[in-house]
């Protein structure tokens, strides 16, 4: 961990759903991946319930160095990245 301030921990090789990740010295924050699941998901468009994979994802941060809402806006703007990928190549 020497020089780094954030890691990405994956639990969901090992079947692990929802968890909270420890954030260890010297980082600042950690983001827990647990397991995908098949869920059904409503959908406006086709006005009926689909099927869709769900990730559960944990965020825990320095409250010393990050104020919440900066935390819950990074947690959107995660979300809308896995959700449609193309946010990230456009750099919107």
């Amino acid at each position: 961990f020497r020089g780094s301030s954030f890691t990405v921990t994956n639990l969901g090789g090992m079947g692990t759903g929802h968890f909270t990740p420890v954030i260890h010295h010297p980082n600042t924050a950690i983001l827990g991946i647990g397991r995908a699941e098949r869920r059904p998901v409503w959908s406006e468009p086709l006005d009926d319930w689909e099927p869709r994979s769900i990730v559960p994802l944990s965020f825990t941060f320095d409250h010393r160095v990050m104020d919440g809402a900066d935390g819950a806006r990074f947690m959107t703007w995660i979300a809308d990245v896995i959700r449609q990928p193309l946010v990230l190549a456009l750099g919107s």
